[in-house]
């Protein structure tokens, strides 16, 4: 289905030192998903709202949580993790496909 929703993802090629699961598989393919149609909203606002400044940059941030389970009962573990190595790739293939900057919040 994530292939369906970006088929750039079809154009990616796992490397041989891949993590071992299909590109796509992670959520993040599901959110570059929705790059293109967010970026034609967000150029059409600004197209309304002010012409004379030019094409406005866009730039879209990510994090990655593993969520894990809850130590006490109550709290559920989050950790920030940096995007697989397909996840990387896939977000190289969007950043030329639609000229969005994907930043990675994860801190390091």
């Amino acid at each position: 289905m994530r292939i369906e929703n970006l088929p750039l993802l079809s154009r990616i090629k796992a490397p041989k030192k891949s993590p071992g699961w299909v590109v796509g598989n992670c959520a993040e393919a599901e959110t570059f998903a929705h790059i293109p149609a967010m970026q034609e909203s967000i150029l059409a606002e600004a197209g309304e709202a002010n012409t004379s400044v030019g094409t406005p940059e866009i730039i879209s941030m990510s994090l990655t949580l593993k969520l894990g389970e809850p130590k006490d009962g109550l709290n559920l573990q989050m950790q920030a993790k940096p995007f697989c190595m397909l996840c990387s790739i896939a977000r190289d293939f969007v950043e030329r496909e639609f000229s969005c900057k994907l930043l990675d919040l994860r801190p390091s």
